[in-house]
């Protein structure tokens, strides 16, 4: 039986890794069935965006001999330009924290999290989410992400593992999003 070890994107391999299981799950990939069962991503990214991303704050993995099982991604402000169906989301956010009077909080988007659907159920989700905070709490106030509303297994595992909810809104497509927040303050 092996072990899933948790450390940070530092290779080739760690990023090709990353990218051949978001393709695993992004929704052409899947039956309507397991996006309902299991759940599915919004965004697909190229290697090159990814390794841009993994600086200064890397991304977390989780290994299984050598295989990335799981990761969560870093995405900071700057990043927001870089991937159209993102600019919704950081306007939504802004907007939210101009009305809570909170602007001078600073928060990192989580650009996304997977886990192998043979690692599901087995803590790695969690403890993807412990190593991303245990990097980033020191430097930022908030952790956000949103998930799509469908995607009724991202926001369940987001709320059990702290997220509280922080906004909803419909983007121009009409599709519902959820935004999460995890709050390091």
């Amino acid at each position: 039986m092996s072990t899933v070890i948790f450390s940070k994107a530092t290779t080739d391999e760690h990023i090709d890794g990353i990218v051949a299981l978001q393709q695993r799950n992004l929704p052409r990939n899947l039956t309507a069935d397991e996006r309902n069962v299991n759940g599915f991503l919004t965004v697909e990214h190229s290697s090159a965006l990814l390794w841009e991303m993994n600086r200064p704050y890397r991304h977390i993995i989780a290994l299984d001999a050598d295989e990335v099982v799981g990761y969560a991604l870093v995405m900071e402000k700057v990043w927001k330009d870089k991937i159209h169906v993102l600019l919704s989301m950081f306007s939504e956010i802004e907007k939210k924290l101009r009305s809570l009077k909170k602007t001078d909080l600073k928060y990192y988007v989580m650009g996304q999290i997977c886990v192998d659907n043979e690692q599901r159920g087995k803590g790695v989700f969690r403890q993807l989410y412990k190593k991303l905070h245990d990097q980033m709490r020191a430097h930022f106030d908030l952790c956000i992400t949103e998930i799509d509303e469908r995607n009724q297994r991202s926001v369940q595992a987001h709320l059990a593992v702290g997220f509280k909810e922080f906004h909803r809104y419909t983007d121009e497509q009409g599709v519902n999003w959820v935004i999460v927040c995890f709050n390091y303050t």
